[in-house]
């Protein structure tokens, strides 16, 4: 069973992932892409497309490792580098048509979809409240989130298997219980052979 976690920068992703790895050892958990190293001028359309198809491979071959009998727990899944690869250059004020040129690559990471998706969200507020206690560097936060928070939202909230949960008033032990305990019933749905669907996405909030 894969599960994504998805959500805005600076959210409490890392810090969920940490806490669930003391709390249950069974869940395997897996951060983001592997930086390739190379230098791309995102600027450009061939450098953008030719960046976007390392890590679309990159998490093409994550998928394909992963045993269905698992708890995989994963931040940015296929659903997030789709929405990536369309909005990035609309966001940048590019006339691209990337959904031509890496159209079957797009098809591919459809097919590698995850299992369910857990939606972490909180106010802007919080999230730089958030991110002034962090030790990371999150170089323009405020503009990130003019940009893309919104976008993001939109876009994980149209996936039916969505479960969304706003962080905004629980502290970091109470997100953590709330996503193991939702993990948990998502185990036994698909033990019992159950499809992962929460209507048009279920909200946890405080």
């Amino acid at each position: 069973m894969i599960i994504a976690l998805e959500g805005p920068r600076a959210v409490g992703k890392t810090t969920l992932l940490n806490n669930l790895s003391k709390t249950n050892p069974s869940i395997k958990i897996f951060h983001g892409y592997k930086y390739h190293g190379k230098h791309f001028e995102l600027s450009k359309v061939d450098d953008f497309c030719a960046n976007q198809l390392i890590y679309i491979r990159q998490k093409l071959e994550q998928y394909e490792t992963l045993a269905n009998n698992d708890i995989n727990l994963i931040t940015c899944g296929t659903e997030d580098i789709i929405f990536y690869t369309l909005n990035y250059p609309r966001i940048m004020g590019h006339d691209w048509t990337v959904e031509t040129e890496l159209h079957s690559w797009i098809l591919s990471l459809q097919e590698k979809k995850s299992d369910a998706i857990i939606y972490l969200d909180a106010t802007d507020e919080v999230i730089l409240s958030r991110n002034r206690n962090d030790t990371r560097d999150r170089f323009n936060l405020e503009n990130w989130l003019a940009l893309w928070k919104d976008k993001m939202r939109c876009w994980f909230l149209s996936y039916r298997n969505c479960l969304y949960i706003d962080t905004s008033r629980l502290k970091a032990e109470e997100v953590a219980k709330k996503v193991h305990d939702s993990i948990l019933d998502l185990q036994e749905r698909n033990d019992d052979d159950k499809r992962f669907t929460f209507g048009n996405c279920s909200y946890l909030g405080s």
